[in-house]
Formats: structure tokens, C-alpha cells, sequence
């Protein structure tokens, strides 16, 4: 048996450090396109999906910094400082359920019009 199949790794295990810094950069980079993408001058309609794109990614990998670590600090934007608390498990879930219900709005809003476009105008 290994630290792993014990539960005995720590921090300063590589395998464990590592995804730990993945995940948070991840979340990282999903908290860039967030805040910069309203300011570039680009197709409205784009413009939302790639914000939509980076908040269903964002609540992914917060998924998976909950399901190992339990409550983690929640960055909604880009942070001025990382000497946060942690934020409670319930906490971590509905930050995720707000990302995954704002992206599933547009995504819902963008089947609406594509299936609108796609119906022949004598079934409308």
C-alpha cells in the first residue's frame, strides 16, 4: 500500500500539488475570460457564450477542488489577494449551481434561436 491508498500524502506530494495548482489555474483562467471578455469590442452573441463557456468550465473544476479538498476559497473575478478562508461546502455548491444555471440560461436562449431559425417559417 502506498500514501494513497492510505490517505497519508500531504500537500508536498507532487501528484496531490500538482492538480491542486492545475485547478486552480484553471479557475484562474476562466476568471480572466469573465472579467475581460465584456470589454472587447466583439459580436454580443459571442461575446455571451465564451462568458457562458468559462463559467460551466469554471464550476467544473471548482467540482473537482470540492470533491477532493471539501471547501475551498471561492474567487468570483480576478482576486486583488489569495490570503482568503475557505468558504464552506454549501457555499462551494451553490457558487457552482449559480455558474451552471447562468451558462445553461444562454446556452437554452441560444437552442431557442437556432431552432427558430432551422423550423420552416409555414410550421412557426
Amino acid at each position: 500500500m502506498n500514501a494513497y491508498d492510505k490517505f497519508t500524502y500531504t500537500v508536498s506530494d507532487d501528484g496531490v500539488r500538482g492538480y491542486w495548482i492545475g485547478q486552480w489555474q484553471a479557475v484562474n483562467r476562466c476568471n480572466q475570460v469573465i472579467t475581460n471578455v465584456p470589454k472587447i469590442d466583439m459580436d454580443a452573441t459571442l461575446k455571451e457564450r465564451l462568458i457562458a463557456e468559462a463559467k460551466m468550465l469554471r464550476a467544473y473544476f471548482y467540482f473537482n477542488l470540492l470533491r477532493i479538498y471539501g471547501g475551498v476559497p471561492i474567487f468570483d473575478g480576478i482576486p486583488s489577494t489569495y490570503t482568503v478562508p475557505r468558504n464552506s461546502v454549501e457555499e462551494v455548491y451553490n457558487f457552482i449551481i449559480s455558474d451552471l444555471t447562468s451558462a445553461a440560461q444562454f446556452f437554452l436562449k441560444l437552442m431557442q434561436r437556432l431552432i427558430l431559425d432551422e423550423l420552416p417559417k409555414e410550421l412557426l
